[in-house]
């Protein structure tokens, strides 16, 4: 589970104007049905102000390989379909079929820091050229108990935004997490 936001303003000759204003995330669900193969399902939503994204829904599922499964590594690859429902400020309304792409790649690098990364590609089958990729890089510490912080670079990639908008919205974050693992014994 996942979620981010992110909001700012500026102030120019006694004009404030929002500089940014997002909001996503999704849940994913894993079943094992291997050792190394698992089925998964997921819904993920997204607001972003400066897309004129008003809101997108992407519910979907498949199946998935853990590449690497140690204590201190993990990469999971996976592949299979799903629907994107888009709605922007413009009028503009999109409902497509996508393929879903993807790995997701954790390393403790020692007991209190982790590397994490994910990366999810969408082509959509029902438009011809069109897609969206999603990465992600960050490093998590673990400052008190369940307390983190958190440091990360995001890249949100459309390949047909609305008109006058740019295909990428990069952000550079740093926050407080929060951990739900399981104690160690």
């Amino acid at each position: 589970m996942n979620a981010t936001s992110i909001y700012s303003a500026s102030t120019t000759n006694g004009v404030t104007s929002t500089t940014a204003n997002s909001l996503g995330g999704f849940i994913r669900y894993d079943r094992n049905i291997s050792k190394q193969f698992f089925v998964f399902g997921l819904f993920a939503g997204a607001y972003d102000h400066a897309q004129d994204l008003n809101e997108r829904f992407s519910p979907g599922g498949g199946l998935g390989y853990h590449a690497i499964a140690t204590k201190a590594t993990t990469l999971d690859l996976l592949g299979g379909f799903g629907f994107t429902y888009e709605s922007y400020s413009t009028g503009l309304t999109n409902n497509l079929i996508n393929a879903t792409i993807g790995d997701e790649f954790t390393h403790k690098i020692n007991a209190n820091t982790s590397i994490l990364q994910d990366f999810y590609f969408f082509p959509y089958l029902n438009d011809n050229g069109g897609y969206r990729g999603i990465f992600d890089f960050g490093l998590a510490t673990k400052l008190y108990r369940i307390l983190t912080w958190n440091v990360n670079f995001g890249d949100r990639y459309n390949s047909k935004p609305v008109a006058g908008k740019k295909n990428n919205d990069v952000l550079l974050t740093t926050g407080l997490g929060f951990t739900f693992a399981a104690k160690a014994k």
